[in-house]
């Protein structure tokens, strides 16, 4: 139960109160531009990645301290925080891709996209806003592949390769759903849910080993971000911006690889690799448009037009 308690507090609580108190100020100072509909709203909600990643720390130092027999005596309850310590190697990723994300969110030019368009530039030696967010966060993942999984062995370095390819497709696919309001939020819900469904049957068969009460906390913690910024998405007052799709895909990469074996690794980062290109040639945005029931979920809870 501490675990969920600590979940809620410090990954759920502290975003939702810290993006209450800093929407204002958002409102005023940042960077704003046209969305969707028109309408001028701010860029900037994505920020809430960086709270998170500061609150998930100081819960990680506060179970340390909370476990200590010195502070608590050796009957202390508080010494079981595996699931904090799953998240810990990620914060570089997140913090990385944060501060990519804002760096191009808010000086960005966004007349070069995708790839193909990072790509061309680079090739005339023109290294664009979007381009070293895709090369800082693609050394990024690939860092933390070999963190998490690299012993010295051929094997290791293999599974480390094919956790940092899931990590930056994950990242880049998840931004290519940011196109309309609440629809990278409500992607990466369900994503979510599928990810915690996946860690349900790795663990039931032993692969993965953490107790019930540590991947619900993990699971809580991952959804604070979402409910923090979830209201002002749907409403149109901020945009997630490239901070908040890139990292929510960084984390559902993150939370797969983990419980993941190699061999569905390599399955998996081929799978990302082919959505990713498709998007290249195909808009995400017309095939929900001409699917009834993806429509509709896609306009769930979302202001019309004219509202």
């Amino acid at each position: 139960m501490n675990e969920l308690l600590l979940s809620l507090v410090f990954g759920v609580a502290v975003p939702v109160l810290a993006m209450a108190m800093l929407v204002p100020s958002l409102l005023d100072k940042a960077p704003k531009e046209p969305n969707f509909h028109g309408r001028l709203v701010f860029n900037g909600l994505g920020i809430v990645w960086l709270i998170w990643i500061v609150s998930i720390f100081a819960a990680s130092q506060l179970a340390c301290l909370l476990a200590s027999p010195i502070l608590l005596g050796q009957d202390s309850v508080w010494g079981d925080s595996q699931w904090l310590s799953l998240l810990l190697p990620a914060i570089p990723l997140l913090g990385g891709t944060v501060a990519f994300g804002l760096y191009d969110d808010w000086a960005g030019d966004s007349s070069t996209r995708g790839f193909r368009g990072h790509l061309s530039a680079l090739a005339r030696r023109r290294l664009t806003t979007g381009g070293l967010k895709m090369v800082g966060i693609g050394l990024l993942s690939l860092a933390t592949g070999f963190v998490v999984f690299f012993n010295g062995t051929w094997q290791s370095a293999g599974k480390a390769v094919a956790a940092g390819a899931v990590l930056a497709l994950s990242a880049n696919l998840m931004n290519l759903f940011d196109l309309r309001p609440g629809r990278a939020s409500k992607a990466y819900l369900l994503g979510l849910v599928l990810v915690m469904a996946v860690w349900a049957v790795s663990i039931a068969v032993g692969y993965f080993r953490l107790s019930a009460f540590g991947a619900v906390a993990v699971a809580l913690a991952c959804i604070g971000p979402l409910l923090a910024t979830l209201r002002f998405d749907l409403r149109e007052i901020g945009m997630l911006g490239d901070a908040g799709a890139n990292s929510m895909g960084a984390v559902l990469g993150y939370l797969s690889v983990i419980a993941l074996p190699g061999w569905t690794l390599a399955v998996l980062a081929l799978v990302l690799l082919a959505f990713n290109l498709f998007a290249e040639r195909i808009s995400f945005s017309k095939v929900i448009d001409d699917t009834p029931w993806l429509r509709k979920l896609d306009d769930l809870g979302r202001k019309s037009k004219d509202g």
